[in-house]
């Protein structure tokens, strides 16, 4: 493409969340159980920490927890990727925003209230957010950084170069944007405003599986970080 997405654009699907085997119905998850569950869950996803609790109680290995950990960096990265219209972003590449996530998810800021039983059956407990601001660090730089690059040229001369001239604007712009990146990290901040997300663990009665509820896990995740 020739065009940079807008920026401000949602986050795409959450990552994958596990499931509590429930070994008999309901009566066998506790409050105390279902608070282990979410804190783990998103400690995994956001922090790379696993919880001996929450391994326990999911039934996992730490092997296992770092694979899912890894996987998610990985669907963020590619986001990114998304996210700024990187093209042709080769392996080497995007292991440097791999990484630069996983230095970012650092920066998570996150409470877990204790669960509270819910009279309709499962549970509910609050996660406060605090956001990390990369959208305050990255909108103005990516900016400018587009219009040095491509908006130099007209639209007509940018229809008129060659495969190979765009080619060499579209490396510039996807090394341009990781570098920003990178440079930016050591001031990005977490936001002073916090977002309530009320989130549910249920019982899925067919599979006989405890979880968290689908889209109350994407908003967590979109909360996270303020694209």
């Amino acid at each position: 493409m020739k065009k940079m997405k807008a920026l401000g654009a949602a986050l795409l699907a959450a990552l994958l969340c596990f499931s509590l085997a429930a070994c008999g119905g309901s009566g066998d998850l506790t409050a105390t159980e279902a608070t282990t569950y979410v804190q783990g869950l998103l400690d995994r996803t956001f922090l790379g920490q696993f919880n001996e609790d929450y391994m326990d109680l999911v039934g996992t290995s730490k092997e296992t927890m770092e694979e899912y950990y890894r996987d998610g960096l990985v669907t963020e990265a590619e986001r990114f990727i998304y996210y700024y219209d990187l093209v042709d972003v080769d392996d080497d590449l995007k292991q440097e925003i791999v990484d630069f996530y996983e230095q970012l998810y650092k920066s998570s800021k996150y409470e877990v209230a204790p669960a509270a039983k819910l009279s309709t059956g499962g549970f509910a407990c609050e996660v406060t957010v605090y956001s990390i601001d990369l959208a305050g660090a990255m909108d103005d730089p990516t900016e400018e950084l587009y219009n040095s690059i491509f908006g130099q040229y007209t639209n007509e001369e940018i229809q008129a170069m060659s495969d190979e001239d765009y080619a060499q604007l579209e490396v510039q712009w996807r090394e341009g944007v990781v570098d920003l990146a990178y440079d930016a990290l050591p001031n990005i901040t977490n936001s002073e405003t916090a977002t309530y997300i009320t989130v549910q663990v249920k019982l899925d009665e067919e599979d006989d599986m405890w979880s968290l509820v689908d889209t109350d896990f994407d908003a967590v995740d979109s909360a996270i970080i303020a694209y």
